[in-house]
């Protein structure tokens, strides 16, 4: 029998699978690091929960130092160079009374244009936005008053590899 001729013939078969797994390989490879990662959502809702959990107390009232002058970069350890370098981030605070729906404060950080762009919705170009009504009460009046809670990225994601 002649061994030789079937092994030949064999080698060329795993030449041929070698070759098409390599080739599999490399595209998956490829695929995988053309995706890029969009966190704008999580960001403004992690952004978002982080601003409320600062100026909100366990039982539901404001921060005693919380007035128009109030700094989230100061009070909530949040870098500035986000909001105000890299205009990436956004964030609008707003006290409203209940009764009348009239501004008490209003507090805005970052890039204000992104404001404009939450409006924007299920549109990849523009900021991702996170929005939270929430009830608080003054300690200094007496009433509880909402508290709106917007915020934004359009901090595009990046290349995962």
């Amino acid at each position: 029998m002649n061994k030789k001729a079937q092994e030949e013939f064999l080698s060329g078969w795993n030449v041929l699978v070698w070759i098409v797994l390599v080739a599999i390989m490399l595209i998956a490879v490829a695929i995988y690091n053309n995706k890029t990662t969009d966190s704008r959502t999580l960001e403004a809702k992690i952004l978002n929960e982080k601003i409320i959990d600062c100026i909100v107390q366990d039982d539901g009232s404001l921060i005693e130092n919380f007035s128009e002058n109030f700094s989230i970069y100061d009070s909530c350890l949040i870098n500035p160079e986000l909001f105000e370098e890299e205009r990436v981030l956004f964030a609008e605070i707003e006290l409203l009374e209940i009764e009348n729906q009239q501004t008490t404060i209003r507090l805005i950080f970052g890039n204000t244009d992104l404001a404009f762009r939450c409006e924007l919705e299920n549109d990849e170009k523009f900021a991702n936005c996170f929005n939270e009504i929430i009830f608080v009460n003054d300690e200094l009046t007496g009433k509880t008053l909402q508290m709106n809670v917007k915020t934004g990225s359009n901090n595009n994601g990046r290349k995962t590899a």
